[in-house]
């Protein structure tokens, strides 16, 4: 047994486990599942409910009451649906343990996920957060309804942070990110210390949007020195439901600059930096490389168009269909584009 994190139940929660759903009881009975069967077993669950209307909380009442002593069941004040930032939040808030960890209610993790992170943490305490790759997870779909039937959808594939394993300095993996040489993990693939979370402020709550996550992950680069995994231990659920691709099929986001989400990251961003005592040169050759495609979006785009035109292409067809097609048309043309199955849950009117 490892120091520090001991094998029974009973033992002091090491790590919280913050599970924020939102009309997700289609999958949230998975989600928790992957989090009860983590080697680790010093977690916390806490069932975030977003004003759901289906029966999700059903799913996160029936979790509680199993094991009292670990999961607990949330919501807003009147139900109130306040967007996913108020509720990470609102877990942050009921957390009471060394490390926190996010999982959305419809994705899932490996049951090593816990233990591989917090071991990371403990090794390297330089280090406020242990971010990794993470599985698009698009074939779940072959375990569910008609499994026998021909999967047609795009095959699962691993989101890379494109860094290599070790620790990265404050605020060079925040410069890689904006010059496009690195991502930020996914909302379901990092941990972090809780006390460092909560000193950066947790997530902005008045802003709503596609770019949630990398506003929240901005303040903490700016702040953190990070360890980068290279071990995949968490999927990440596509489906046309999702927040990120209701995003895009809105409008909200796409690939070009100027979009009206990628846009008010950059001015948070920048108003973050701006808070700071000191800008490295870096990070403002960065910003002021962003800015720059803010204000020439078009010339922007002709420079994009030169360096990948088929890309290019597939937006202006995708824009073109979304003025022209039906709704229903477009959607379910749309959905087929992105590579998903006719299993998969269709965006609905």
């Amino acid at each position: 047994m490892r120091a520090g994190f001991g094998s029974g139940v009973m033992a002091e929660p090491l790590v919280s486990v913050i599970v924020i759903f939102l009309n997700a009881e289609s999958f949230l009975a998975e989600a928790i599942a992957s989090v009860e069967a983590q080697t680790l077993t010093r977690w916390e669950l806490i069932l975030v409910n977003d004003g759901s209307t289906d029966g999700s909380a059903a799913i996160a009442h029936a979790a509680a009451k199993r094991d009292p002593l670990r999961v607990r069941s949330a919501s807003h004040v009147d139900g109130e649906n306040r967007g996913m930032s108020a509720s990470r939040n609102l877990g942050l808030y009921l957390s009471r343990t060394k490390y926190v960890a996010f999982l959305d209610g419809d994705d899932v993790w490996y049951p090593e996920r816990l233990e591989r992170h917090v071991e990371l943490l403990e090794a390297h305490v330089d280090c406020a957060i242990v971010a990794g790759p993470t599985e698009m997870w698009f074939s779940w779909v072959k375990t569910g309804e008609n499994p026998s039937q021909d999967y047609v959808g795009r095959e699962d594939s691993i989101r890379s942070l494109e860094l290599p394993d070790g620790p990265v300095d404050p605020p060079h993996y925040l410069v890689d990110v904006l010059e496009e040489r690195a991502k930020t993990p996914a909302i379901c693939s990092f941990t972090a210390q809780t006390r460092a979370v909560k000193f950066a402020g947790g997530f902005d709550e008045d802003f709503r949007g596609m770019f949630e996550d990398q506003v929240f992950f901005s303040k903490m680069l700016l702040r953190c020195r990070t360890w980068i995994t290279t071990e995949v231990l968490d999927r990440y659920r596509q489906h046309p439901g999702s927040a990120c691709y209701v995003a895009r099929l809105q409008g909200h986001y796409h690939g070009s600059p100027g979009n009206p989400d990628q846009r008010a990251f950059v001015e948070r961003l920048e108003e973050f930096v701006a808070q700071q005592s000191e800008t490295p040169p870096s990070l403002a050759r960065a910003l002021d490389r962003w800015r720059r495609r803010m204000q020439r979006p078009w010339r922007t785009l002709l420079g994009d168009a030169i360096h990948d035109p088929r890309r290019t292409m597939r937006m202006s067809l995708r824009f073109l269909a979304s003025k022209i097609l039906p709704g229903r048309t477009y959607r379910r043309i749309w959905a087929r584009a992105q590579g998903f199955d006719p299993r998969h849950d269709a965006p609905r009117d």
